[in-house]
């Protein structure tokens, strides 16, 4: 019976340490591109509230970078920090038009 509570234990630690166990936090926004910069890796978009937005892009979705030029309608996943800042995009895709 003791070895469930410390394993559960173990499983908390495990995610404080390693917050992609813990479960990330991220959110979609759709937008225009305003200005893509392959060399710093950061992308401004246009989001429907009217105001450009610049972000570090991570991952997967750098590869996206040079696919994308200004007036491109997209989708980006961005990915926040625990108290719910935007830390960078880690996804992009290209909105059905």
């Amino acid at each position: 019976m003791r070895t469930l509570p410390l394993v559960l234990s173990a499983l908390l630690a495990a995610g404080a340490a390693f917050p992609a166990f813990a479960g990330s936090m991220s959110h979609e926004v759709s937008g225009t591109v305003v200005a893509v910069d392959a060399a710093k890796n950061t992308l401004t978009i246009k989001g429907a509230d009217g105001k450009d937005g610049t972000a570090p892009v991570e991952g997967e979705a750098q590869k996206m970078l040079g696919t994308l030029k200004p007036g491109d309608k997209i989708v980006v996943t961005c990915r926040d920090d625990e108290k719910g800042a935007h830390v960078a995009v880690s996804a992009i895709k290209k909105a059905d038009k």
